[in-house]
This record gives C-alpha cells, structure tokens and sequence, in this order.
C-alpha cells in the first residue's frame, strides 16, 4: 500500500493526472463518546470505565473503534480520504486504536489531537494521509466562556496532491444543554474565535481556500452563526473571502448493502434514498448540527481549485428502527444507558475538493 502511493504520487508529479483522481476527501464525523477504559482523575470521564456508569470495557471499545475505521473505508469507496476529522474523542490512545489496531492501519495516517480544558475530557482529533495532505501548521484555539469550559477549535493549514494551500478548522460546538436560548452566547464566543482565524487568513492568503467542518450544536444560518461567523446561503455573486454554508440543503449519498437483502435491509435502503434530512436525529426529527462551511474561493466558477460534492453519508449498518417516532435514526452505541452496539448517534459529513 505504501509502494503503491510512493507511485501515483510520482506519477502526479511527471503529470500522468489521468491515472489518478485529483480529488481530495475530508471527512468529518461526531463519534460519540469514544473513551479509552482508563480513569482520567483530571476529568470527569468515570461513567465511561469498567464497573461504572454504562459498564464501558475493552471490548465494546475495541469494537467501536474497528466499526469506526469500516465506516471510514465505506465512506471512501475509490477515493481515499485526505483528512478525517474526528469529535467526542477522548486522547491519542484512542486515535492510536483506530489508526494503527483496526482496518485502517495499512493506511499509514498521522494524527493531531487537541488538549481541550473540556471537563469531561473529549477532543478533536485530525487524521490524515501524509502522501496527500502535508500539514505546515497545526494549532488550536481556546473558546472563552463565562461558565464551564468546551473544546478547543483545531486549525491546520497544508499542502494538498494538486501543490494548493488548503486551511482547514475542526470544530464542535458548545452544547445546547440548559436550552437553545441560554447556551447561544457559548456558541457565540465559539463563532467569534472561529471568525478570528479566517480573517487572519483571508489577510494572509491572496486567494484563502478555507474549510470549516464541525458540530455546531446549531442548526445552519441561525441567527447567532449568521452574527458571529457571518456565514451565508450561495448567491449569485461569490466573494472570495466570505464564508457560505453548504449544509442548508444537504445531499445525502448511501451505500447500497452488498448483502442479502433481508426486509429490515431493504427497508433502510428504501428510507435512506427519501427521508434523512440531517445529521443527528431527536425525538423523531431530523437536525443538521454536523456543517460544512467554505470560503467563496472555493465554489466560485471562475476558480480551479473547487468543491466538487459535500454530503451527508449514511450505509445501512449504521441505522436502527425508531419504534416511538417511525422511521430510523443513527444506530448509537448507548441508547440512555443500555448499551445498544452501534457506532455513533451522529451521521458523518464528507467534502471532496478538486480542479
């Protein structure tokens, strides 16, 4: 595997393209909870342990990890991705687990992991193929909040296959906890360290080709993004250096099951192609909380380097039947406290960027 991208990545250097795709993929996705089974004293992460809370044990870990880095390679299909951004994760012994102790570890990633002030101890963490994404900075920034503490937001810069500068940001947001109303002002402050970064890159790059991928804990163009981040619907006239939201109408690409299709299968293939309409689903209705956010450089028509596609994506294994509201949600790994096997209550967000 590692000869065989040493070869296409000569082979894009003697200007052979048209052997190879140009495109590159980042993935975005809110894991759920995945905790290591230690004990952090320093953090408030104690439900997630052996003998505790939800009676979390290496196994289920390992499993959700394996299921992780599957879906991962689903979501890929022919074109590998560049970057993977990854949420709720709580250190390096758990990106370790997924990038080098599941299906993914021929890939050869690299990773980058925040040391959030979080009092529960998750982070953001950013995994990426060095053959195709070459990182000349990483950083990340803290969020100042009146009470209680969030995630820090992760920004790296690099060097994509095509030789263009690409910035990117992770995010994922403060919470909605104590209601929508009283927790805006979090995610405001959240919006305002992020709308810091890219106007020191817009300063800083002729043409800035930013990505900004996360949970915002927020549905797209509400009224506090719009204010803090001033993100908007594509127009007509594309600025280079304003931000557009690509989630307020989002795609969703499926995975159609290779198996045999039993009716629960057929079912979720049939509810797939018509009725996800978001990322996370809550009492029977759908939310687009994970977003992708770009700089107009990057959907304007008269530039080279473009987004192509920006979607949702979703595969059969990765749903459950809701009986209470009809219809299906993300098959989450804890359902409240009984433990139901599944991967994440989140759907993952995909962005492929080419000439």
């Amino acid at each position: 595997m590692k000869w065989l991208r040493i070869f296409i990545v000569i082979l894009y250097l003697l200007d052979f393209t048209f052997f190879i795709k140009s495109e590159t993929k980042i993935i975005f996705w809110n894991v759920e909870n995945l905790f290591d089974i230690s004990d952090n004293p320093e953090k408030d992460d104690g439900e997630y342990t052996p003998g505790k809370g939800r009676y979390w044990s290496f196994s289920k870990y390992r499993k959700k990890c394996c299921d992780i880095a599957q879906t991962i390679i689903c979501a890929s299909a022919s074109n590998p991705p560049a970057v993977i951004g990854l949420c709720e994760i709580e250190n390096d012994s758990c990106v370790e687990m997924i990038t080098k102790r599941s299906p993914v570890k021929s890939m050869h990633y690299k990773y980058y992991i925040t040391d959030s002030p979080d009092n529960r101890g998750i982070n953001i963490a950013m995994i990426w193929d060095p053959f195709l994404f070459s990182p000349f900075a990483i950083k990340e920034f803290c969020v100042p909040l009146e009470e209680g503490t969030t995630r820090n937001i992760l920004y790296s810069g690099g060097i994509i296959l095509s030789g263009d500068t690409l910035d990117l940001i992770f995010c994922h947001l403060p919470s909605r906890r104590g209601g929508v109303a009283v927790s805006d002002k979090n995610r405001a402050s959240a919006y305002h360290v992020i709308n810091n970064i890219t106007d020191s890159l817009t300063r800083k790059r002729k043409i800035p080709n930013i990505v900004i991928m996360g949970d915002m804990n927020d549905s797209p163009l509400s009224a506090t993004q719009k204010s803090g981040l001033k993100a908007g619907r594509i127009e007509k006239d594309i600025l280079n250096t304003s931000l557009y939201n690509l989630s307020c109408e989002p795609e969703i690409r499926t995975l159609l099951s290779s198996m045999d299709e039993n009716k629960e299968t057929a079912d979720k293939i049939k509810y797939m192609g018509r009725k996800i309409k978001g990322t996370y689903r809550y009492q029977g209705k759908w939310e687009i909380l994970d977003q992708i956010i770009v700089s107009g450089s990057l959907i304007s028509t008269s530039s080279t380097l473009r987004i192509k596609n920006s979607y949702i994506f979703c595969a059969p294994f990765m749903l459950v039947k809701e009986e209470k509201y009809g219809g299906f949600r993300p098959l989450s790994t804890y359902y409240g406290y009984k433990y139901t096997g599944g991967i994440s209550d989140h759907l993952p967000i995909i962005a492929e960027i080419g000439d």
